[in-house]
C-alpha cells in the first residue's frame, strides 16, 4: 500500500510512504503543517486506481508552549521616593524615563536584595515598579509568581489584574491592610488583558505601616501560547 496526506481537502497530496506492507496499521510522525483541511489517502500499490480517503477533514495544530516572559531577576523601573507619582503611573503611555532601574529582587531591610531601594522616614506607604515586554502573538493563559512584603497590586496595560493585602484601598497614602513577610504566591492572570506587541506591567508594593523596616518585590510572568518565551 501507499499512504499520502493532504492539507487542502485533496487539492494536493504529499507522500507519507510509497510502499509499505498492508498490515492494517501504519505509524508516522504528524507533519508540521497546521491545517483544518487535512485528509489521509490509502492506495493499493498493485492496483493504483484502488484507494480510500478519510471520510472527514481533520485538524493538525501547533501544541501550545509555555515560556517565561518576565524572569525573576528582570530589570524593573522603580519610584521609591515616597511621593505620589500621579494617577497615570500605571498606564502604558506614562513617561518613566526619569525613573531609576535595577534587577529584582528589589527592596530594603532584608539583606538579600539585588537592588537596594531607599527607605524614607517614616517608611513610604507605596513603592512603584514598571516593566515592558513584547508578545509576538496571542496567548491562551498566563500566571505570575510574586514575592511581596507587604501588600501588592498588579496592573497590566492599565487594568488592575490582581491585588493582595490591599483592603484599605489603592490610594498612595494608604498602608497595606495586613503584613506579609516576604510572602510568595502564584496566581493566574486573564489572557484577555494581554495584547500582541508591547505590554506594560505596573506593580505597587505597600508597607504595612510607617515603622515597617523592610520591603521586598520580585515577580515572574509565565505565558502559554504561540508567543511564549523571553
Amino acid at each position: 500500500m501507499s499512504l499520502a496526506y493532504s492539507t487542502d481537502l485533496g487539492s494536493t497530496w504529499s507522500t507519507v510512504v510509497a510502499a509499505a506492507p498492508n498490515t492494517g496499521r501504519y505509524s508516522w510522525p504528524v507533519p508540521t503543517a497546521p491545517t483544518a483541511q487535512g485528509l489521509i489517502r490509502v492506495s493499493s500499490t498493485e492496483e493504483p486506481f484502488l484507494s480510500d480517503t478519510s471520510d472527514a477533514a481533520f485538524t493538525i495544530g501547533t501544541a501550545p508552549t509555555t515560556g517565561t516572559v518576565i524572569p525573576e531577576g528582570a530589570i524593573w523601573k522603580y519610584f521609591a521616593s515616597g511621593a505620589d507619582p500621579g494617577a497615570s503611573w500605571n498606564l502604558p503611555s506614562f513617561d518613566d524615563s526619569a525613573w531609576p532601574s535595577g534587577p529584582a529582587e528589589l527592596g530594603y531591610g532584608d539583606g538579600d536584595e539585588a537592588t537596594v531601594l531607599p527607605r524614607t522616614s517614616p517608611s513610604q506607604s507605596s513603592v512603584y515598579f514598571r516593566h515592558e515586554f513584547t508578545l509576538a502573538g496571542p496567548i491562551s493563559a498566563a500566571s505570575v509568581t510574586v514575592r511581596h512584603d507587604d501588600g501588592v497590586a498588579i496592573w497590566l496595560n492599565g487594568s488592575l489584574v490582581f491585588s493582595a493585602n490591599m483592603a484599605d484601598g489603592l490610594a498612595h497614602a494608604e498602608y497595606a491592610s495586613a503584613s506579609a513577610e516576604n510572602a510568595t504566591l502564584t496566581t493566574a492572570l486573564p489572557a484577555s488583558a494581554f495584547v500582541v506587541g508591547e505590554n506594560t506591567m505596573a506593580v505597587m508594593v505597600k508597607q504595612v505601616g510607617p515603622t515597617s523596616p523592610d520591603l521586598s518585590f520580585r515577580l515572574r510572568l509565565d505565558v502559554t501560547g504561540s508567543a511564549a518565551g523571553p
